[in-house]
């Protein structure tokens, strides 16, 4: 159930602690845009459990006024953030999440709050930011968003510099992975000198196409089999998923696999664990991220990434930008002396028969887990917390 408003804070919050509303917002249906809600209210959530930092934060839903438009209905929602802003004597910071609106941000300034805007994959807008357009100077979305209160929160480096040449206000703060729990870790496999790894693709209706064309033969020049997962979503607490493992000899096996929930749905209530525990991909060694798209797709989130991390698998990447930066960032494979990048499917092929032993495996596992403590949603939220104080402090509350 997604009420309108959910407000967290500490039981004895101090009395100079940051005030935030996560912004989200529903289909006039009352359908909330899942991934969106769950992007917002986890960040709410950990936020408002850092005591000495925040007073109070808030997820509020805003309703569209139908089916496909962008309007808003001023009752619903608006109404709800100046509640919250009245009841903790000011609002400090509203983060838009993913979907913006300009009476959004009139409703923002008006309550004096910064204006923080976590594009995350939001495809208009990367498609608009990595075109020549944006950087014409009558462009009406470059003007509106060169503000002095509005901050862009982009997942690489790479877009932020863009955005600051074209005075934009721009920071980076990764996609949080929603596994804090550790679900779906296991043992590291032991594989016989005959018998081939088990790289696993996570694949969606973007990606499934390049299976055929380019990841099943790299994988099998590199001595490996594929396990292709997709994972059809959760339902009444079960994860319905389907598995094909592609044999190097041309043949396929398809397989259905239901994942029960394996914990409260009170202490998960977006129930997040069924992904990390599926039991399609309980048993690989390695994962591949690959996706083939250009533009616009190379600035999404590391998400794929941080899913097969927070696991303890080690992962082979393509080169979107946020892959390259958090593995550089995190010395990924510099334990083992090896670069897990992979520029094309030949170099794929390569890096499968480099990560082959049994003790660079166990280096790489190591890693990969500690690196992903770093982009859980508490690191994250603080993240954005300190990203946000730091915004405050400089440009003050509200002000263009």
């Amino acid at each position: 159930e997604i009420r309108p408003l959910e407000q967290y804070s500490c039981a004895q919050p101090t009395g100079g602690g940051l005030r935030v509303a996560w912004l989200t917002w529903h289909h006039s249906t009352g359908t909330p845009n899942r991934s969106q809600y769950i992007r917002g209210d986890l960040l709410a959530r950990a936020a408002g459990s850092l005591c000495s930092r925040v007073r109070a934060a808030a997820t509020v839903a805003f309703v569209e006024e139908r089916p496909g438009a962008k309007a808003l209905q001023p009752h619903v929602g608006f109404a709800e953030l100046r509640r919250f802003a009245a009841s903790h004597g000011g609002l400090d910071a509203c983060v838009e999440v993913k979907v913006f609106f300009a009476e959004r941000h009139e409703l923002c300034r008006a309550l004096g709050a910064q204006i923080f805007i976590d594009v995350i994959d939001n495809k208009p807008f990367l498609q608009w930011a990595t075109s020549r357009k944006a950087a014409d100077a009558d462009d009406a979305r470059l003007l509106a968003l060169r503000k002095r209160d509005v901050t862009l929160v982009v997942q690489t480096e790479h877009l932020a510099t863009h955005l600051r040449r074209l005075r934009l206000n721009a920071v980076v703060i990764p996609h949080h992975h929603t596994n804090a729990l550790g679900w779906g870790i296991r043992p590291l496999q032991r594989r016989g000198p005959d018998e081939p790894l088990r790289v696993v693709f996570l694949a969606s209706r973007d990606t499934v196409g390049t299976v055929g064309a380019e990841i099943s033969p790299a994988v099998c020049a590199g001595g490996a089999t594929l396990l292709v997962v997709v994972q059809k979503g959760a339902s009444h607490q079960t994860l319905q998923s389907s598995r094909e493992t592609c044999h190097c000899n041309g043949t396929q096996t398809k397989l259905k696999v239901d994942t029960p929930s394996a914990m409260n749905k009170l202490d998960d209530p977006h129930q997040q664990n069924l992904f990390f525990i599926d039991e399609a991909s309980k048993d690989a060694d390695l994962a591949v991220v690959w996706p083939t798209h250009a533009g616009w797709f190379l600035e999404r989130p590391p998400t794929r990434m941080l899913y097969w991390w927070s696991r303890g698998i080690p992962t082979i990447h393509s080169q979107m930008y946020s892959y390259i930066e958090i593995a550089e960032k995190e010395h990924y494979g510099a334990g083992a002396g090896l670069s897990l990048e992979a520029k094309d499917v030949h170099d794929l092929s390569r890096v499968l028969r480099e990560v082959r032993p049994e003790g660079v495996r166990k280096i790489l596992r190591e890693e990969v887990l500690r690196a992903a403590e770093h982009y859980n949603t508490s690191s994250i939220a603080q993240m954005f917390v300190d990203e946000i104080r730091t915004t405050v402090l400089r440009n003050g509350n509200g002000g263009t």
